[in-house]
């Protein structure tokens, strides 16, 4: 969206300008119009009633832009700054078109309804959840709006009319309510009117064409003050509408290169599969033929093995033999030589035994006869003794 100027909004503001100057000028009104008097209370004038207006559609802007404000500055949602920003886009034209009509009255109740109706959409209606924890932000903005319509509404119109109309509008309210952030709305206008006992001229109404002149110059100056606003809220929506577009084409864009990614990831590891599929099997093959060579080599490694241990446990065999013959020769040959000393060494133990015991009975002998001739001597020293 190209950028508006501050010419272009004048532009735009002197045509908005003209054509009300030329409906304004047009004295002709329909058979029932809500352009009338009996409502106003005793001594009340109309013009005071379209200052308080004025500055009441003022003051709607001021709080509907701040409360916007705040959400946006509190909230760190991008939706509930979007319908922040919305809300101020939308509902500020309808409270200017509402407070800002030439007629009081008319504009009175109309103003009102669209207060009430705000209300009700952002406290129970289709707005509710619209800003989230913040929602209470717009709630408090929008009940004080209606409180302060309402008392204008009290100053200004008759005590008699006042009980009926305020339950009017309440009933009808709750039978017409703002369905969505477009402010598409129904007014009371034609209901009010429809009630109406009596049409008056518009300049009736107003007074004169310079009090209609000066009604509009006044709305001018509104509108002059908030049209750029308005401009600048529009170019930020159009711009976070342009930036939304773009990033959803980017994600569009993602999503497509994550498709393609996934379909070349999933090649892939197909791929992958079928490879270590081919790897594996033919390892398999490797392993098993692996497996048999082994297999052959220890079948032949086993056989050797068995031949060699059958010749090394025949030599053994044979070596023992050997052996064995040549220990039964030599322990033979010893067993005789053994014998051959036994028999020697008995022989010459017994010599030896013979003469040992031909001494001992020499002198055994010699012994004897010693102690035989001792024992004489004694025999004869003892008679010896007794004879003396």
């Amino acid at each position: 969206m190209p950028e508006l100027s501050l010419g272009t909004c004048a532009a735009a503001l002197s045509l908005v300008i003209g054509l009300s100057g030329c409906s304004l000028l047009t004295p002709t009104v329909p058979d029932r119009s809500v352009r009338r008097l009996e409502f106003l209370a005793r001594d009340y004038r109309p013009e005071v009633l379209q200052t308080e207006l004025r500055e009441f559609t003022v003051k709607f802007t001021s709080v509907v832009e701040k409360a916007a404000d705040d959400i946006e500055a509190s909230s760190p949602d991008p939706i509930h700054k979007r319908n922040a920003l919305r809300w101020r886009i939308q509902a500020v034209p309808e409270g200017q078109l509402a407070g800002l009509r030439i007629e009081p009255v008319a504009a009175m109740l109309d103003m009102w309804c669209l207060c009430n109706q705000m209300d009700e959409f952002l406290r129970t209606g289709a707005g509710a959840e619209l800003f989230g924890d913040h929602q209470r932000i717009a709630i408090d903005a929008s009940e004080l709006l209606r409180t302060s319509v309402e008392a204008i509404a009290r100053g200004a119109l008759d005590p008699g009319y006042w009980t009926d109309t305020a339950n009017e509008m309440r009933s009808w309210t709750e039978k017409h309510p703002i369905e969505s952030l477009s402010f598409t709305r129904e007014t009371i206008l034609v209901e009010f009117a429809e009630h109406s006992t009596r049409s008056e001229d518009v300049f009736g109404a107003l007074g004169s064409i310079e009090e209609i002149a000066l009604a509009a110059q006044n709305s001018a100056s509104v509108y002059a003050t908030s049209l750029p606003r308005q401009a600048r809220w529009q170019a930020e929506l159009v711009t976070e509408d342009a930036l939304a577009e773009a990033t959803e084409l980017v994600d569009d864009s993602m999503s497509s290169m994550t498709e393609a990614f996934t379909e070349e990831r999933e090649a892939l590891l197909a791929a992958v599969a079928r490879e270590r599929t081919a790897i594996l099997a033919d390892v398999d093959r490797q392993r098993l033929d692996t497996i048999l060579a082994l297999q052959e080599e220890l079948t032949a490694t086993r056989a050797l093995l068995s031949a060699e241990r059958v010749a090394t446990l025949e030599a053994l065999r044979t070596e023992r033999e050997i052996v064995l013959a040549a220990v039964t020769g030599e322990r033979e040959a010893t067993v005789r030589d053994v014998g051959e000393i036994t028999r020697e060494t008995i022989g010459a133990v017994e010599q030896t035994m013979n003469r040992i015991v031909d001494r001992a009975l020499r002198l055994l002998a010699i012994g004897t006869a010693t102690l035989f001739a001792l024992a004489l001597v004694a025999i004869v020293t003892l008679r010896r003794a007794r004879a003396a």
